[in-house]
């Protein structure tokens, strides 16, 4: 699979990228998702710009980047730290 030329529209402009084949569906729905959001930020708090609009869409996408980051890295610690104990357990029981 290759490259293919796509356009996407967020906001009101137009951006023009190449991306791989298989990945199409994918930055279309992002797309899809960020018009959302920018829509509904706009309608539930009164924004006339779009630029605004905007801002707190990335900023909502980055919190919840960050919080998933954070997730993921708390619960693998949690597993790890939770085997260990197994482990301890296992051997003072054996």
């Amino acid at each position: 699979m290759g490259e293919v030329a796509l356009k996407i529209v967020i906001g009101n402009r137009e951006y023009p990228m190449k991306v791989q084949e298989e990945t199409v569906t994918v930055i279309e729905e992002i797309s899809k998702g960020l018009n959302e959001s920018i829509e509904n930020y706009k309608k539930t708090l009164g924004l006339s710009d779009i630029q605004d609009a905007m801002a707190m869409t990335a900023f909502d996408c980055m919190v919840k980047l960050y919080s998933s980051n954070n997730a993921t890295t708390l619960d693998a610690g949690t597993l790890e730290l939770i085997a260990t104990l197994n482990q301890k357990i296992e051997k003072a029981l054996s």
